[in-house]
């Protein structure tokens, strides 16, 4: 039976035990909005092993005042166990990190690691946390991996995570098991693959076989709906292959509603805005829970991209008017939308919802400065990128917009 160990208003940890060598401790992911559920609970079931689960309930990165305690709490109740594993993904990952010294770690399993939420290391959700770890040092909220803990990180080799896992290996030593083109989202890959729970099991088990855990991801990928749209994404330089791919996609997988709404978008992409609404229109009728997300969201957008008119899916887009809480991404492609139907009041109201530091900050002042220069206002479109690039140096779109600027200023003062 499960028992709830700690309570709070920051945190929730509870125990599942069983008469088990083993004891696995997950840290839920972020959510928006907050809070996620607990997570590994359904996978951990169907396994011998004794679980705790720990969620924060309000996307602090397990940085608040109360994480200790509920820390100790857990430390009590797993003590029984011969060996204890900590499981994360994203979010999670740094809990796991940052808690397992205390917990005495044998295993840390880490999904798309966070070895450091400081500024300096990492911004993509910097509005999160940034009063919690004001005068907080680089190496003050790096981690402690007790000597001997083994560490196992599932990541993208070529995604944005890969430099924390360089970070962790110059602190002790890493398993790599590598998922291509999953980016951040690694349990979303592993979960379209139909392996997430069978690939965490088997990092659980006492003697990890890391090259058979490889080679079930590998083999997956056939049969995996989220890898062929993230192999379709990267062809934007070629639309019509772009356009095949997808039309495959959606023969192979065609429950898959992401895929579905994926190729509406290049159907429109392809002069076709009308039969895009009606593609949008009928997933959106069979799956009306999803009528608000980022698949619809993002189909809509280069619908209206490419010369779709507002008014024929004024009703698709009216839920995303309201001030319901919805995940940033999501008002970001609201906001593009508005901006492609020339709703530029609207649309800078759409960005003070996403615009509170980071990336996505980043991707406002870049979606401003869109806006000012369709207004012939090529001053307030500099300023915006500029601002952009203080947001994240490394926005590259940022840094082309403000180069291509210049470059024009430039040849107008030779003229």
């Amino acid at each position: 039976m499960t028992q709830t160990i700690f309570a709070s208003s920051a945190y929730e940890a509870v125990l599942h035990p069983r008469d088990a060598d083993t004891v696995v401790v997950t840290f839920a992911e972020r959510k928006e909005p907050p809070p996620a559920g607990f997570s590994g609970q359904v996978m951990l079931a169907k396994t011998d092993h004794a679980f705790c689960c720990i969620r924060s309930l309000a996307n602090d990165w397990y940085v608040g005042a109360d994480f200790p305690a509920c820390l100790d709490a857990v430390a009590r109740a797993v003590r029984p166990y011969r060996q204890v594993i900590l499981y994360g993904f994203s979010m999670g990952s740094y809990g796991a990190l940052i808690a397992a010294q205390a917990l005495d770690a044998d295993r840390l399993v880490l999904m798309a690691p966070v070895a450091n939420i400081h500024p300096d290391k990492d911004r993509r959700w910097i509005a999160d946390y940034e009063a919690l770890i004001a005068g907080r040092s680089v190496a003050d909220l790096a981690p402690a991996i007790p000597a001997g803990t083994e560490v196992i990180c599932v990541y993208d080799p070529k995604g944005p995570d890969r430099r924390h896992v360089a970070d962790l290996k110059r602190l002790c030593s890493v398993r790599d098991v590598l998922t291509p083109r999953a980016g951040h989202m690694v349990f979303t890959f592993l979960s379209n693959g139909g392996i997430l729970g069978t690939v965490a099991r088997m990092l659980f088990q006492p003697d990890v076989d890391v090259a058979r855990a490889q080679a079930l991801i590998l083999s997956s990928k056939r049969n995996n709906s989220y890898y062929i749209a993230e192999l379709a994404r990267s062809l934007s330089r070629h639309p019509m292959l772009r356009r095949m791919l997808l039309r495959y996609g959606v023969r192979r997988f065609p429950a898959d509603l992401a895929l579905r709404l994926d190729y509406a978008g290049a159907i429109a992409e392809s002069g076709q805005p009308a039969e895009a609404a009606a593609m949008i229109r009928a997933a959106v009728a069979e799956h009306p829970r999803t009528a608000v997300s980022v698949p619809v969201i993002r189909a809509l957008g280069l619908y209206a991209e490419h010369g779709g008119g507002f008014d024929a899916v004024a009703d698709l887009i009216a839920p995303y008017a309201s001030d319901q809480p919805r995940a940033r991404e999501v008002q970001l492609l609201y906001s593009r939308f508005l901006r492609h139907t020339g709703r530029f009041d609207q649309a800078f109201r759409a960005h003070e919802a996403f615009m509170k530091g980071g990336p996505f900050s980043a991707q406002g002042f870049v979606e401003r400065g869109l806006i000012f220069e369709k207004l012939a206002l090529p001053f307030l479109a500099e300023t915006s990128y500029r601002a952009a690039l203080a947001e994240a140096p490394d926005f590259r779109r940022a840094a082309q917009h403000l180069a291509r600027l210049e470059q024009d200023h430039r040849a107008q003062k030779e003229k």
